[in-house]
């Protein structure tokens, strides 16, 4: 373990990348079914309760995607510094899950 330490975390801060990025995408999935819902009710107080919700679950989605885009970063540096030092392990692993995690920035919901 002493021999791969920026291969090991790189693994798992992409793995935590992909699984922040895509409870983002649940987030924004829920903002956007409580604003639908906010358009098809009939009582006001009704409509500016759920579009509030869908505020709040909005602006949770923008954080945690933050977050997610902070973890990436991270991960790829992690990476290269694995590449520079030639740490030992299949380095498509890392590769494939930091593809994962990209392309789960780049998904729109």
């Amino acid at each position: 373990m002493r021999a791969r330490p920026f291969y090991l975390l790189t693994c798992a801060l992409a793995v935590v990348a992909v699984v922040v990025a895509g409870a983002s995408k649940m987030c924004s999935g829920r903002a956007v079914t409580a604003g639908a819902k906010a358009v098809g009710s009939q009582s006001p107080e009704e409509r500016e309760a759920l579009r509030s919700i869908a505020r709040g679950y909005a602006g949770q989605s923008d954080r945690l995607s933050l977050v997610a885009a902070v973890v990436f970063v991270f991960a790829l540096g992690g990476w290269a510094c694995s590449l520079w030092r030639r740490e030992h392990g299949l380095q498509s692993v890392p590769l494939l899950l930091l593809f994962l995690a990209g392309l789960l920035q780049l998904l729109m919901v």
